[in-house]
């Protein structure tokens, strides 16, 4: 009985790890909704690159756990592979197929967190940074009206809302400032 109860709690365990990593694929397309995976706002339709490195998907359960511990819900989807600089620029555009559905980006709208903030004693996640804009294609922190910051080396998580002039898209990317 004891053998059973264990191998039906690691199977359910499984199922649920392969549920939280299989949310960050695209939806797939139907007759009645060609672009199911915009009305998502999971990020399939919109390229973003950060220092001219593409986001890409990412399914590294070691990295959804650390990021499920120090974030709680807002876990990316995806990721930058390769540290960027302090500078970066952003860059993004609507994937092929989706422009009319997006339109035009007007702006951009972000939530930044620092991964390096997140101390797992507290065993709460971290809140978002203060004063974190995205202003010309870079990523200010100006907290209270103060000269804008650079980021720091570390790792990071951004939530991007790009506002079309159709519609918006939303993409969630872990990516590491270079030292």
């Amino acid at each position: 009985m004891k053998t059973k109860f264990i191998a039906g709690l690691c199977a359910a365990f499984a199922i649920g790890s392969v549920h939280a990593q299989s949310e960050c694929q695209p939806k797939p397309a139907t007759k009645q909704s060609p672009l199911a995976a915009c009305n998502a706002r999971m990020g399939h339709c919109v390229d973003v690159k950060m220092g001219g490195v593409k986001s890409e998907l990412h399914n590294d359960a070691a990295l959804n756990a650390k990021l499920g511990k120090a974030l709680g819900r807002d876990k990316p989807c995806w990721k930058v592979a390769t540290p960027v600089p302090a500078d970066f620029l952003l860059t993004n555009e609507a994937k092929a197929g989706s422009e009319a559905w997006l339109g035009e980006v007007t702006r951009v709208g972000l939530v930044l967190y620092a991964l390096d903030d997140f101390d797992e004693a507290l065993g709460r996640p971290i809140e978002p940074m203060s004063g974190a804009n995205v202003v010309d294609g870079r990523i200010e922190i100006a907290p209270r009206g103060a000269d804008p910051l650079p980021l720091k080396p570390g790792e990071y998580v951004a939530i991007f809302r790009f506002f079309g002039s159709s519609n918006w898209e939303r993409q969630a990317i872990f990516f590491t400032v270079a030292k």
